[in-house]
């Protein structure tokens, strides 16, 4: 091969490699982006609840068979969410009545919240039962997505002398 066309050989496979390495920047920068915009979207209304950063931190596979498992409990558990949801709306409603009778809200929110205490912990029987067949790792990631996160502190209101 003569030194010209080994030169434009290597011209021509620096420019195929430039330009696969440029593709491939390329790809990771939009799969980032697309990453963060999932994010994003998910955290819209606020941050992510507890159980939903426990199925991101699981791999694809693991985080369907996650998603499947909670999704059944949570399929069971519906009908004592609503009854404890339509008696928390009777009470705060009851609040406003003519003739109140704090007793009886008093009870109907104690019966809402044992309600929705038996769901939660039916939920979270759920999710210990799947993670305990995890990997070491995996499980890790579960526990450590579910605990309770710290709140952001907020600083008190500065207080001014009233002159």
């Amino acid at each position: 091969m003569s030194p010209r066309a080994l030169t434009i050989t290597l011209l021509c496979s620096l420019a195929l490699n430039f330009f696969l390495l440029g593709a491939g920047a390329t790809i990771v920068v939009v799969a980032r982006a697309v990453k963060a915009r999932a994010v994003a979207a998910q955290t819209a209304n606020g941050p992510l609840q507890p159980v939903r950063r426990a199925a991101l931190a699981l791999p694809p596979l693991s985080r369907g068979q996650f998603a499947a498992a909670v999704k059944a409990v949570n399929t069971d558990q519906r009908p004592a969410l609503q009854q404890a949801r339509q008696l928390r709306i009777e009470a705060w409603t009851a609040l406003g009545s003519d003739k109140v009778d704090a007793a009886a809200i008093k009870a109907k929110l104690d019966q809402a919240r044992l309600m929705e205490t038996g769901a939660r912990s039916h939920i979270e029987a759920a999710i210990v039962d799947f993670t305990v067949k995890l990997p070491q790792d995996q499980r890790a990631k579960v526990g450590e997505e579910m605990r309770p996160q710290p709140q952001l502190q907020q600083q008190p209101a500065a207080t001014t002398a009233a002159p």
